[in-house]
């Protein structure tokens, strides 16, 4: 496909100074005739009347199309709707809305288990203005998470306390240690295709959700922080899947 551009001409009459009596041959200059060029056009004088106005034309060159279309192709991107993601046949939204903000989604990625066995997809939202690299700080964030196995609230509860202790250590984990007790007596056992959300917003805390219930609320941003580096701490439970969900979208 190939496309050929044409300059476009535009007539304006405007004021000459000064009455003629003729109208001069098609094609004269006028004395700021000028050819065109970066953010201008060419201009000819085209005609002259009685009254002392002038007909001119105006000839956009090449650079003023191109940046007139490069204009256009940006609004159109802009546009665009955000698209959906799927991995392992499962979709996540592009964009999700908790407490009044919305949250886009960063990346998606897999957890496998023993390497041949595929645990469950994640999906990690960020609020506006989030950079992947501060999803540990006091920032709105969503990370969705579905299931290919049943898993019961039990083995949830225990490996989010032992996950949580292995990242923050012993000392913090004592000061958070009753939100963290709060939260494990949130999960629910899960089957194939349960999807849990777990939200942080700041001022608000961390919500547990299962399917999109609402299951409860842990105030603090430093549980926040801890319960999220179950996924984004210095122990991650997988550092592939880590990997994955702070790739930044292209």
């Amino acid at each position: 496909m190939s496309f050929t551009h044409h300059p476009e001409t535009r007539d304006q009459t405007i004021g000459c100074g000064r009455p003629v009596e003729a109208a001069p041959s098609r094609g004269d200059s006028l004395p700021f005739s000028s050819e065109a060029g970066p953010g201008r056009a060419a201009v000819h004088r085209i005609g002259a009347h009685a009254s002392g106005s002038c007909t001119i034309r105006r000839t956009w060159g090449i650079h003023n199309w191109l940046l007139a279309s490069l204009i256009a192709w940006s609004l159109v991107a802009h546009a665009l709707p955000v698209r959906a993601e799927s991995i392992e046949g499962v979709q996540f939204s592009p964009l999700v809305e908790s407490g009044g903000v919305e949250l886009e989604l960063n990346s998606v990625g897999l957890l496998r288990y023993m390497v041949f066995i595929k645990a469950y997809v994640a999906g990690l939202y960020l609020g506006p203005g989030v950079e992947p690299e501060q999803i540990l700080q006091d920032v709105p964030r969503r990370l969705e998470i579905e299931y290919f196995y049943a898993i019961d609230k039990e083995d949830f509860a225990s490996s989010t306390i032992e996950a949580i202790r292995r990242n923050v250590g012993s000392e913090a984990f004592g000061q958070i240690e009753d939100s963290v007790q709060q939260f494990a007596r949130l999960y629910r056992s899960v089957k194939p295709g349960d999807r849990y959300a777990l939200t942080y917003l700041p001022g608000t805390g961390t919500e547990l959700a299962l399917n999109g219930e609402p299951l409860g609320v842990v105030a603090g941003a430093e549980f926040g922080s801890a319960v999220f580096a179950i996924w984004f701490g210095p122990q991650e439970i997988d550092e592939d899947l880590k990997d994955s969900l702070l790739k930044k979208r292209r």
